[in-house]
């Protein structure tokens, strides 16, 4: 049986940062296992979305600071997803623990306090 680390944040997706929508925590939950990251955003039952990203379709995962939170930019190459996706995390620390124990890596990691 496969491990699997999930996490509940917000989210924000769309042609940019500054062109996309944002849904806060708890709407969004990052699944990670090995083989792939999924992405879920769920609000109030009514907008469903669900992004799934096979390890070979991550060009790289970084961290991007908004005005007041951080967030986890997964940078991909998916013809049919928005170019820009970012998951507003909950905790660091266990993230960062998780998507290293499956392989993971994140650029600009230690930029960023």
């Amino acid at each position: 049986m496969e491990q699997e680390f999930t996490q509940t944040g917000g989210v924000r997706y769309g042609r940019s940062f500054w062109f996309g929508w944002n849904f806060t925590a708890p709407f969004a939950h990052l699944s990670a296992t090995k083989a792939a990251l999924v992405l879920s955003v769920s609000a109030f039952g009514l907008w469903r979305r669900t992004f799934t990203f096979e390890r070979a379709a991550i060009r790289n995962l970084r961290w991007k600071r908004g005005i007041f939170s951080l967030g986890l930019q997964i940078e991909h190459n998916i013809s049919g997803y928005p170019p820009f996706i970012l998951f507003w995390i909950g905790n660091r620390i266990k993230l960062v623990a998780a998507l290293k124990e499956f392989g993971y890596d994140i650029s600009d990691s230690n930029h960023v306090a």
